[in-house]
């Protein structure tokens, strides 16, 4: 999944992808645009409930752009 803030913050912000394992334990990940990696956590925390929940399953924030 891709979130992406706004037109105006989105310019300015990078690409991140945020590896995590869900609650079965498989590999995931989900893309988010922000400004910086505190922020990319949150938006895949507001938007994904399983990271929402349990954060701490969250081993991973890329920059990859």
């Amino acid at each position: 999944m891709v979130f992406v803030l706004n037109i105006m913050e989105s310019v300015a912000s990078h690409y991140y992808l945020i590896r995590y394992k869900n609650l079965r334990g498989k590999p995931s990940k989900d893309y988010v645009y922000a400004l910086d990696a505190a922020q990319a956590r949150k938006l895949a925390m507001d938007f994904n409930s399983e990271l929402q929940h349990h954060p701490g399953l969250i081993n991973a924030i890329l920059r990859i752009d």
